[in-house]
């Protein structure tokens, strides 16, 4: 079974694991697994992908993060166009779960 959970990072955690001017980041290797969003199973990731998400401009950022015991799986010569979709969908997502008052 495959759960996920959520986690409350410190202030500009997002910013530098993705970078300040970053939607997404992929990475592979050493690097990879060292955010405290992966918990206790962060020893176990090879290869990850982060994925800054904003729900609405009354909301904080947040981060879909994703990882891999394989290394191959995320790297940063990969194309990022289907995680940047899957990004927008979450959002999408979370802000009818969420309610926030609608845009004039």
């Amino acid at each position: 079974t495959v759960r996920g959970t959520l986690s409350v990072l410190t202030p500009g955690e997002i910013d530098a694991a993705i970078g300040i001017d970053r939607e997404i980041a992929l990475r592979s290797g050493p690097e990879a697994g060292n955010l405290s969003a992966f918990g206790p199973a962060a020893g176990l990731v090879r290869s990850e992908a982060l994925i800054r998400l904003k729900i609405s401009r009354m909301t904080p950022e947040g981060m879909l993060v994703i990882g891999s015991r394989r290394t191959d799986f995320f790297k940063p010569s990969h194309g990022t166009e289907l995680l940047s979709f899957l990004g927008r969908t979450v959002e999408h997502s979370i802000r009818t779960w969420l309610d926030l008052p609608r845009p004039a």
